[in-house]
């Protein structure tokens, strides 16, 4: 029952965004900002290289979603390796500022795009066919996690595969820092 309201902008220019969200958030109350994608916004300061302003991005957004008191998802390029394909933290461009800055880094994994039939889920190897893995790699005062996640190709999009309650029951809760799957 809730509004979504999608902005195409006409700059990538970081200010403009930053303006547009102050905006946003004021007229229509918004409680969650979705920005796709990191890398394509701009800021008018000199940088030396892109690492440096993705960097400054990225916290310059987590200060603005604690001013602003909104939650804001960020999306980010993720190199991939056909070699090596699960991804990792360290493949996010320019990941160290993105990591330092977020809260929650979620990973997206669809083992069959690489024709992997079996894949590690929280070290156990389970048969995944055509669903997908989310990879909780980072969860500040979470932990982390993996779980596995129906994916409908035609979509495409990601649904509750297990049920909660046995996701719930599946927890070592002995394991420190592991957490409860945060999505049902």
């Amino acid at each position: 029952n809730s509004e979504l309201y999608i902005i195409k902008p006409h700059s990538s220019n970081f200010s403009w965004l930053k303006r547009e969200i102050i905006r946003m958030v004021k007229v229509y109350g918004l409680e969650l900002i979705v920005i796709d994608y990191l890398q394509l916004i701009t800021n008018s300061n000199d940088y030396s290289t892109q690492a440096i302003m993705v960097g400054d991005m990225a916290n310059y957004l987590k200060s603005l979603a604690v001013e602003l008191d909104v939650g804001i998802i960020l999306l980010s390029q993720l190199a991939r390796d056909n070699v090596k394909p699960r991804p990792t933290i360290s493949r996010l461009k320019y990941s160290g500022d993105i990591e330092s800055a977020a809260d929650i880094v979620m990973l997206t994994y669809l083992p069959f795009k690489y024709n992997l039939s079996y894949e590690n889920v929280n070290g156990v190897s389970e048969q995944i066919g055509e669903n997908g893995i989310i990879i909780l790699a980072k969860g500040r005062n979470i932990g982390t996690t993996e779980f596995i996640l129906e994916f409908k190709k035609e979509i495409p999009a990601f649904y509750n595969f297990m049920k909660f309650d046995d996701f719930i029951n599946s927890v070592d809760y002995s394991q420190p820092k592991k957490s409860v799957c945060p999505f049902d």
